[in-house]
């Protein structure tokens, strides 16, 4: 039976990653990837569905792991947000972006990100694994993504907790794009026992575990600051 996966931002990144998970050789993924129904989106998904990377890149991999995929019917793209509805596994995909800075003061684009959380978390079925993939802003997930969840859950009658794990993207550009991804170290930190272990047996199964060991962490803000962290590392660098 195919696990359904659908990755919500069919960015760089998240098309990158929905390739990755397709190409999976050690269990079989139905991947959708979803996107807004503008301009961008529209060209994305057509894309996508015509078995053509949506980006330009130097990237030979990631080209014939989306073609094969395609022919294979195990990537797919669409605009409807009721796939969400039949998912086992949300990858969330979104650009965070900050406005401004001054002082103490943080101003940021919730709106997007919000609007986005609440698409899935109106639809996705008690058992769907959530995973946040996005630079955030320390407390966002425990202050604003969880309790929209459960709210949304409660609306609808559900009672369990919902299964939201955080890990943060850490792919490199370049011409090693895919390989960025499979052959990476990757960390993670998850709501309970059960979102942390399927989190990391999502990501064993199409990432090399076996020389690229998963850090799991202790809690979401620990993991949210790493990617801040790490952000700051690469821009010092790159300047």
């Amino acid at each position: 039976m195919k696990t359904k996966v659908c990755v919500q931002g069919l960015g760089f990144v998240g098309s990158a990653m929905a390739v990755a998970v397709a190409s999976s050789k050690l269990k079989k993924f139905e991947v959708v990837g979803v996107d807004l129904e503008n301009t961008l989106g529209k060209d994305r998904v057509n894309k996508i569905n015509n078995g053509i990377f949506p980006f330009e890149t130097t990237d030979k991999k990631i080209k014939s792991h989306l073609y094969r995929c395609w022919k294979q019917k195990k990537l797919v793209a669409t605009h409807n947000k009721k796939v969400y509805e039949l998912a086992d596994i949300v990858l969330m995909s979104l650009p965070f972006n900050l406005t401004s800075l001054k002082g103490n003061n943080i101003s940021a684009e919730w709106d997007h990100f919000i609007s986005a959380v609440e698409d899935v978390s109106s639809r996705v079925p008690k058992h769907c694994l959530v995973i946040l993939q996005s630079t955030l802003l320390p407390g966002t997930i425990v202050k604003k993504v969880i309790p929209l969840f459960k709210e949304n859950f409660l609306a609808r009658g559900i009672i369990e907790d919902p299964l939201i794990a955080y890990s943060y993207e850490r792919v490199m550009p370049g011409d090693k794009y895919f390989d960025s991804i499979v052959n990476n170290y990757r960390c993670f930190a998850a709501s309970n026992k059960v979102a942390e272990k399927r989190c990391s047996e999502f990501f064993s199964s199409f990432i090399n575990v076996k020389v690229y060991p998963l850090l799991k962490l202790s809690n979401f803000e620990t993991a949210e600051v790493a990617k801040i962290m790490e952000n700051s590392f690469r821009a010092v660098n790159i300047a």
